[in-house]
């Protein structure tokens, strides 16, 4: 299993579909779409074309997930405040609008998916291990496919 990290897309020089093209990104089995905060149009142009080539797999993860959470826990959220309200449906649906199926999205943070890479546990975890896990799973069921 061999990472790599590309610069990010969505530049105003370089079109989506022609960072896809550029960065050849074509020639990988799976690419992870990493977002801190949301999913970009350049995010969603990615995963479109890996819809496209049927043959790529994408896994989307939220970064950061630990600062975001202490973010929320430091703020007072305001009474009634509801995490399945119009507000956060409308950030949340953007799979949806561009046409892509559902996917299961991780939430990890960094020092969890270091101590899960090094097999020790982090108070921090949440979506690591699986993370982790689906990837080697997809990446054995590749290898014993023949591609």
């Amino acid at each position: 299993m061999v990472w790599y990290d590309v610069p990010g897309s969505g530049t105003p020089k370089v079109s989506d579909w022609q960072y896809f093209n550029d960065m050849g990104l074509y020639i990988f089995d799976c690419i992870i779409v990493l977002t801190d905060n949301r999913i970009l149009e350049s995010d969603l142009a990615i995963l479109r074309a890996c819809e496209r080539f049927r043959n790529i797999e994408a896994f989307i993860v939220r970064s950061k997930s630990d600062q975001y959470i202490n973010n929320m826990v430091c703020e007072k959220m305001p009474q009634g405040f509801d995490l399945r309200g119009p507000d956060m449906d409308a950030k949340t649906r953007s799979l949806e609008r561009a046409n892509l199926p559902r996917k299961k999205a991780y939430i990890v943070c960094v020092d969890a998916i270091l101590a899960a890479v090094s097999n020790s546990r982090s108070p921090k975890a949440i979506d690591e291990a699986d993370l982790l896990n689906d990837v080697e799973e997809f990446v054995w069921k590749r290898l014993q496919s023949g591609c």
